[in-house]
């Protein structure tokens, strides 16, 4: 007579099972790496921003994703480590180029910059632009509020429609003017 205390805990392992530690040494752990590399190049190089408002002096519509290189003007630290401090290697913007910021209220925003430090700006109460600070938009903002440089358009999606029509097809990765 067979008892079923034989077969209590034991299980056919798969075949080439080599035990915990190799799978934590060639599974586990070059996954931990590749999702803290993805991390790191969003915080530091790359990141998309979903539009909310149409803008149409940018011609952007409700629903376009936007690729942001963080990196355009300076390094910061990823994750928010030293908080709003300045950026290593940092440049200013270009008149005319299309930026996006924070605000003060911490809203993302988007603008063309039309004055750099030094220039002079039409509206008497502000005159001179001062050093590290811009105007966007009739808006002065200051190098530590500069999130971004937007590349292009990646994809669009139009949120009136079904979620199996809602992708617009001309405007994958299309540039900005």
């Amino acid at each position: 007579m067979v008892t079923i205390k034989r077969y209590i805990g034991r299980f056919k392992k798969p075949p080439g099972w080599r035990g915990t530690r190799h799978f934590i040494r060639y599974v586990v752990l070059p996954a931990a790496v590749a999702v803290f590399l993805m991390l790191l190049v969003h915080e530091m190089w790359l990141t998309q921003v979903s539009v909310t408002s149409p803008q149409k002096a940018l011609q952007l519509e409700h629903g376009d994703r936007l690729l942001v290189n963080r990196s355009a003007y300076g390094l910061r630290l990823p994750f928010g480590l030293g908080g709003r401090q300045k950026r290593f290697f940092s440049s200013m913007p270009e008149r005319g180029d299309l930026i996006a910021y924070h605000r003060h209220d911490g809203q993302l925003v988007l603008g063309r910059v039309e004055a750099l430090p030094g220039d002079t700006v039409d509206r008497p109460e502000r005159g001179i632009v001062p050093e590290g600070a811009i105007v966007v938009e009739q808006a002065l903002v200051d190098e530590a509020q500069i999130f971004g440089h937007v590349v292009c358009i990646t994809y669009s999606v139009d949120p009136d429609r079904p979620f199996y029509k809602c992708l617009r097809g001309d405007r994958f990765f299309s540039r900005i003017e």
